[in-house]
């Protein structure tokens, strides 16, 4: 029955889907104090989610080291629970649990070393170290962290049995409340894709 405060950390520059309208949204309606840190830009409030902006940092580098400077704002927040959903802010994670014995979750979107093999950004010869180096970070989150979430238990399943984190798939469908109500019509069948129309999302394959 007492008041929960919950820290949402996005590496984003935007609110995006997942994050925000699929997780932060519907627990702000069951009354939780969620609170939205990220490089979106905003503040106020959105949705019944309190904003408060990072600094945003083009270079990828650049913003991997500057992510310990969010640890005043995390601490300052005094939240029940904190959930990081982005691989960069790991060593974040990791401090907040291990330093200041916050609880916390790591939200695995999405199959994040297996994408490091297919980062054009980053030269052919350092795509296997970076691989190694992503999935010894997120086995560290599944064993020292509280939770660990994954949108499928495909990607849930290399981590299913390290640690004792607890662990769930939470899917990544839209959040309907953002939508129209469906107009009934005659039609042999819905055709839908969700994500972003690019390569590195699927779209080759989708066609």
């Amino acid at each position: 029955d007492r008041d929960v405060t919950g820290v949402q950390t996005c590496a984003l520059p935007i609110l995006d889907a997942r994050s925000f309208f699929l997780l932060s949204v519907p627990l702000a309606e069951q009354g939780v104090e969620v609170i939205f840190i990220g490089p979106h830009g905003k503040s106020g409030m959105q949705h019944g989610v309190q904003l408060i902006s990072s600094a945003v940092h083009n270079r990828r580098i650049v913003r991997f080291l500057s992510t310990p400077l969010l640890l005043p704002k995390l601490v300052h927040a005094k939240a029940d629970i904190y959930q990081f959903n982005s691989p960069e802010l790991i060593p974040v994670a990791l401090l907040l649990k291990l330093l200041f014995r916050k609880r916390v979750v790591y939200d695995l979107v999405e199959d994040y070393p297996s994408m490091m093999l297919t980062k054009k950004y980053l030269p052919k010869q350092l795509k296997a170290f970076f691989h190694g180096v992503v999935t010894f970070a997120e086995t560290l989150c599944a064993k020292w962290l509280d939770g660990v979430i994954s949108a499928d238990s495909r990607t849930l399943r290399r981590l299913a049995r390290t640690g004792r984190s607890r662990k769930l798939v939470f899917l990544n469908l839209p959040n309907l409340q953002f939508f129209q109500a469906p107009v009934k019509c005659d039609k042999p069948f819905d055709f839908i894709y969700r994500g972003g129309l690019s390569e590195r999302t699927g779209l080759g394959v989708l066609l």
